[in-house]
C-alpha cells in the first residue's frame, strides 16, 4: 500500500553541541513541544551503551500530524549523544546536577500529500497531479508554508535550550 506524495522540505539538519546541559529536559522539552502543536509521536529506536565514566545515546523519533483529509506533516529527529555524563557544576552559589555531552541532532521534514494514495487510487496518479496543479495548489503551498513555520519554532526552541542551559 502506498504512503502518498512526499516533498520534503529538508533532510539531515544537523544542530551539534559539545557543552553542559540537561539533556533530560532537553528530551522533555522536544517531547512537550510535540504535544502541545498537535503532533502524534512516538520513538522507533533507542539504543543505550554503557562504557566507564559515560554512555552514549541513539534516538530515533517520528512524529506525524495530519492536517486534513489529504494532507500529513512528518517530522524525524534522531538524536546522536557521545560521551554523556553527569556532572555538578555551582552557579550562582548553588551546586546543579547536569550532563555533559557532545550532542548531534539530525532533522529532516516532509509533508505526504495524499495520504494513503486514496485519490490516485479513484484517479490514477495523472488525476492527483491535475487536482494538485489546479484545484488545490494554493491549499497545499499553505500547509507546506505553516509546516516550515512549525518546524523552524521546533528549530529555535532547541537552539534556544541548548544556548540557554550552556554554563
Amino acid at each position: 500500500m502506498g504512503e502518498g506524495a512526499r516533498t520534503y522540505l529538508f533532510e539531515n539538519l544537523k544542530i551539534k553541541q559539545v557543552s553542559i546541559f540537561d539533556f533530560d529536559e532537553l528530551y522533555k522539552r522536544i517531547f512537550s513541544w510535540f504535544e502541545v502543536m498537535g503532533y502524534d509521536f512516538h520513538e522507533k529506536k533507542y539504543e543505550k551503551h554503557e562504557a566507564p565514566g559515560n554512555t552514549n545515546l541513539k534516538i530515533f523519533w517520528e512524529a506525524e500530524k495530519t492536517v486534513d483529509g489529504y494532507t500529513k506533516y512528518v517530522i524525524e529527529i534522531n538524536f546522536f549523544v557521545v560521551g554523556i555524563s553527569k556532572v555538578e557544576i555551582e552557579k550562582d552559589g548553588l551546586k546543579i546536577k547536569t550532563n555533559k555531552a557532545d550532542m548531534e541532532i539530525r532533522m529532516s521534514c516532509y509533508h505526504i500529500r495524499d495520504i494513503d494514495d486514496k485519490m490516485k487510487k479513484v484517479v490514477g496518479e495523472a488525476g492527483r497531479k491535475i487536482y494538485e496543479k489546479f484545484i488545490a495548489k494554493r491549499r497545499l503551498e499553505d500547509n507546506e508554508v505553516a509546516l516550515y513555520q512549525e518546524v523552524n519554532l521546533l528549530i529555535d526552541e532547541i537552539k534556544s535550550f541548548v544556548s540557554m542551559h550552556v554554563f
